[in-house]
């Protein structure tokens, strides 16, 4: 390009970012990063805006932007996230994965200070993992509640589900990954919660032995995966478990609300609750995917239909149901909506 005409290029671009408001500070930056590149301003502002729409994800939702989570501290300790709510729990998460990575970058100028890249995962399930995790319909806030998570991660939900149920409630933390296991025991003690929630490391399946998982680090395990989850990219032998088993392992009487949500394999997980099944009165399923081309919460409406339960309420991919036994003790639901369900 002739130096005229990039001149005048570069002096209209220059015009364009001041009306945009850019601060002097901005627009000399972005002349450096021209000048060292040796290209137009307007390249160097094209180039720019492209790559920062690179990081913003393809996807976003209101429930993506927490600008206001109950945080006391956050600090980075043996390559951990470590978090003190301001009530005093403590929760060890692992680093942002890059989608987390991308939203904060995307919205850091909303969020407090002291939360980085790396902290804005672990901040972000504070909102959506612990204070969320009792904002669902049917889910027993009662003293002494006994729950079972399936699909427990690292421990954030039950820290929550056991805050609501007080000090008598018990909740049956399942989880299927290793590493994720290891870091849902440590919460546990951290909060001096041992035996009041209880982890348990298996997948849950219609019986019991072992398996091979597919999963990612830091991600999502399953014994049963989606059609829309091949993206696995290693494989962990794991224990399995019947809901039957843990159940009469740790002479539960009632099951007050069992959370499912294990990335495929629910409806295995239903079909090893046989014998106890009466024991349990409310059922929830997150089944976001579809199996065999087949809509998951299809597919599990009419499995938990078979099996006498009655569906209390229904989104795209949740699920609640009463099973028969405790049928008279819940009515059904109309005209709530839970999108931001995880």
């Amino acid at each position: 390009m002739r130096p005229l005409i990039r001149r005048r290029k570069d002096e209209r671009v220059e015009e364009i970012l001041k009306d945009l408001k850019f601060g002097e500070l901005q627009l000399n930056k972005l002349k450096r990063v021209a000048e060292l590149r040796g290209e137009s301003l307007e390249k160097t502002v094209s180039r720019t805006f492209r790559n920062l729409m690179s990081v913003v994800p393809a996807s976003i939702k209101p429930r993506n932007i927490v600008t206001d989570a109950p945080v006391k501290s956050i600090s980075h300790e043996d390559g951990l996230v470590k978090i003190v709510l301001d009530n005093e729990r403590v929760t060890w998460n692992f680093p942002s994965r890059q989608r987390y990575a991308n939203l904060y970058y995307t919205f850091r100028d909303l969020v407090p200070r002291f939360v980085d890249a790396a902290s804005y995962g672990p901040y972000h399930d504070v909102a959506f993992r612990y204070l969320a995790a009792t904002k669902t319909p049917y889910f027993p806030t009662h003293d002494g509640a006994v729950v079972i998570e399936g699909g427990a991660y690292i421990g954030i939900k039950a820290l929550g589900y056991y805050d609501a149920i007080e000090s008598n409630g018990k909740v049956i933390a399942i989880e299927i990954g290793g590493e994720q296991y290891r870091l849902l025991c440590r919460n546990v003690e951290a909060n001096g919660l041992q035996g009041k929630i209880i982890p348990v490391r298996c997948g849950i399946w219609h019986e019991a032995g072992e398996m091979e998982a597919e999963f990612e680090v830091y991600a999502s395990h399953s014994l049963r995966p989606p059609d829309e989850h091949k993206h696995y990219s290693r494989r962990e032998t794991v224990p399995t478990n019947t809901l039957d088993n843990i159940i009469d392992e740790y002479s539960l009487e009632v099951v007050d609300y069992l959370n499912l949500q294990i990335n495929g394999a629910e409806g295995n997980a239903i079909d090893g609750l046989q014998r106890n099944f009466d024991k349990v009165k409310i059922i929830y399923v997150g089944a976001h995917y579809t199996l065999d081309g087949a809509p998951h919460d299809q597919v599990t409406v009419k499995q938990l239909q078979d099996r006498g339960c009655t569906i209390l309420y229904k989104t795209k991919g949740s699920i609640w149901a009463v099973t028969p036994k405790w049928a008279h003790e819940f009515e059904p639901m109309k005209g709530w909506s839970m999108d931001w369900v995880r």
